[in-house]
C-alpha cells in the first residue's frame, strides 16, 4: 500500500510540475509581448484553424486543472457511488485493491493529458518567438499522443482486473 501512495504523491508533484511550467510559460510571453497572437483550436491534421491571445492558452490551463481536479476526486468516489460494478471481484480485499488502483490509474490519464498541454503550450511559444513559423502541429505528435492515450488505458484495464483471483 506504501508503494500506491507513493506513487500517487509522485503524479502530484509531476502535474504541479506541468502546471508550474505552463504558467511560468504564459507569464513569460505576456510579459515579452501584448499583442502576441497564438493558435487556440487545431483541426485534426495538427492546422492552426483558430487564433487568439495568449491569455487565452490560461483557459487552457484552468480545464487541464479542472480535468486532473475531476479525475482525482471522481476516482476516489468510484466504488461508492457505483458499487455494481466491483461485483467482478470477489473478496473485499479484491474490491479495495480496485478502488485504489482506479485512482492510480485517473491519476495517470490525467497527468498524460496535463503532460501534452504542457508540451502543446510549449510548442506553440517556441513557435511564437521565431516569427515567420507557421503554428501547426506535426500530425506524428498528434498520432504519439493518441497511441499513449491507447496504450495507458490498455495497461490501466489490465493492471486493475488484474487484482481478480480466480475461484477455486
Amino acid at each position: 500500500m506504501i508503494r500506491i501512495k507513493t506513487a500517487s504523491i509522485v503524479l502530484h508533484v509531476l502535474f504541479s510540475m506541468t502546471l508550474l511550467f505552463q504558467m511560468g510559460a504564459i507569464l513569460i510571453i505576456s510579459s515579452t509581448s501584448d499583442d502576441l497572437t497564438v493558435p487556440i483550436h487545431y483541426s485534426i491534421d495538427g492546422t492552426a484553424d483558430s487564433f487568439g491571445t495568449i491569455q487565452d492558452y490560461l483557459i487552457l490551463i484552468g480545464v487541464n486543472i479542472l480535468v486532473y481536479a475531476l479525475s482525482v476526486i471522481g476516482a476516489k468516489f468510484v466504488r461508492k457511488t457505483n458499487p455494481q460494478q466491483f461485483d467482478f471481484f470477489h473478496t473485499e480485499l479484491e474490491k479495495q485493491k480496485a478502488a485504489v488502483k482506479i485512482k492510480i490509474f485517473a491519476q495517470v490519464l490525467a497527468f498524460h493529458f496535463s503532460a501534452f498541454v504542457t508540451w502543446l503550450i510549449a510548442s506553440v511559444l517556441r513557435r511564437a518567438w521565431n516569427p515567420g513559423s507557421d503554428y501547426n502541429l506535426d500530425s506524428i505528435h498528434i498520432l504519439v499522443f493518441i497511441g499513449l492515450t491507447a496504450g495507458i488505458l490498455f495497461l490501466g484495464f489490465l493492471w486493475i482486473f488484474k487484482t481478480r483471483r480466480p475461484i477455486r
